[in-house]
């Protein structure tokens, strides 16, 4: 959702909350969410993609609010440790709603995810298996697996790329039915596959040929080991344009590949259960990032706003190399003047959250927000770093503030 979705009246608003109204729930620098962009972006999915099950990325944003929010909206889970196995848990998820993902799952993590019930653990090695096929026999129970591949395919256009190389994700799919033929599995149940590409992909066109690939691999393997085929886990990885100039995700064509998938393949996946794994489309336009200005200084024709806030907070923008857009929050509707580089409070000359902003005349005490910071933010950031304290995070649905987490310092 673009900066503008969040003016009205030309004032900086989330869900009728005004800047004066976030400031009094939190000092800043803070975090702010709209859970109405959530339920939006849900409801685009499920539209977009019937007869495909959502499943909440946790880690894209652990916050209590979000899942509990996903939770009540029909989504799963996908959770990559046992803190969010908890979360998952206590948001109200249930068991057969719960996958677990990750490619070092000790057996603490195993017995975690036994002693839940989830539906799938997402086995990543073959050595992984085996622990698993000897937990599973000493309990006498018979867990669900799917089988992560770390596929052939090439994505192109993503920062993030997890298949087509060597990999730590998943069994090589050349080596997975070898690999797995040679264990005894008595008591491990096996499900289907599953395969993540990439993250952060505005291609459709790639997306749609993941989705056909991964049908006709999740066959084979399924023949090849003597298994009936009963879910297929398709990753996720939708992004959303960050930077100017890029072109959103097409979905409407999302959508076209998916419904001829399965118009095509009906025969395969009759009885087969079809996962997405979401977290950024879902939940990365609802946040902005809040900072004040604490000094404005001129060096060498460049202008820096210097603010309270810097990527020990936010730290995304700085190791992703994203330039993600930001606005003066308390002069939204003013017309843009020179350049700025938007600077944190840091000791390192890398703490720039935006850089070549073109912003009205910025002054000490202004406060600027820096957008699509709902995902990969609070949890992702050197938060002890120089200890500055905290930020603050602020969950606001249907018009009022459901969760508070004040700035701490």
């Amino acid at each position: 959702m673009r900066p503008d979705a969040f003016v009205q009246g030309g004032r900086f608003e989330v869900e009728g909350l005004g800047l004066p109204d976030l400031l009094r729930l939190s000092k800043t620098p803070f975090y702010v969410y709209s859970g109405r962009v959530v339920r939006q972006n849900h409801r685009k999915l499920i539209q977009a993609l019937p007869g495909f099950q959502i499943f909440f990325s946790l880690k894209a944003n652990p916050l209590p609010a979000f899942s509990r929010l996903l939770c009540s909206l029909g989504a799963g889970a996908e959770v990559s440790s046992v803190g969010e196995l908890r979360t998952a848990l206590r948001a109200g998820f249930a068991q057969r709603s719960i996958i677990f993902v990750g490619p070092a799952k000790t057996r603490r993590d195993l017995s975690a995810a036994l002693d839940a019930g989830i539906y799938a653990v997402v086995v990543e090695s073959a050595a992984e298996l085996a622990i698993l096929e000897e937990l599973a026999a000493r309990r006498r129970v018979r867990p669900s697996v799917l089988l992560r591949v770390n596929t052939r395919e090439q994505p192109v256009g993503a920062r993030e790329v997890m298949v087509g190389g060597p990999s730590k994700f998943g069994l090589d799919e050349e080596t997975l039915v070898s690999e797995v033929r040679k264990l005894n599995l008595r008591h491990v149940r096996l499900l289907g596959i599953q395969a993540y590409s990439a993250s952060g992909v505005l291609d459709a066109g790639f997306i749609g040929r993941h989705l056909e690939y991964l049908v006709r691999l999740a066959g084979r393997v399924s023949r090849e080991l003597g298994f009936p085929l009963r879910c297929i886990d398709f990753g996720g990885g939708f992004g959303i344009p960050y930077e100017a100039g890029q072109r959103e995700l097409d979905l409407a064509r999302v959508s076209r590949a998916a419904v001829r998938l399965r118009r095509d393949h009906a025969r395969e996946l009759r009885g087969c259960r079809l996962i997405l794994e979401i977290g950024r489309y879902l939940t990365a336009e609802s946040g902005v990032f809040v900072t004040r200005v604490v000094r404005v200084k001129q060096s060498r024709g460049r202008f820096f706003a210097i603010c309270d806030g810097g990527m020990n907070h936010f730290a995304r923008p700085v190791f992703m190399q994203v330039a993600q857009q930001a606005r003066v929050l308390n002069r939204i509707a003013e017309r843009p003047g020179q350049e700025y580089e938007i600077a944190g409070p840091l000791c390192t000359p890398i703490d720039l959250l935006a850089t070549k902003c073109r912003l009205p005349n910025i002054e000490a005490g202004d406060v600027i927000g820096v957008f699509d910071a709902g995902a990969y933010g609070f949890s992702m950031s050197l938060l002890r770093f120089l200890s500055f304290g905290v930020p603050g995070e602020i969950f606001i649905d249907q018009g009022r503030s459901v969760f508070v987490r004040r700035r701490t310092q």
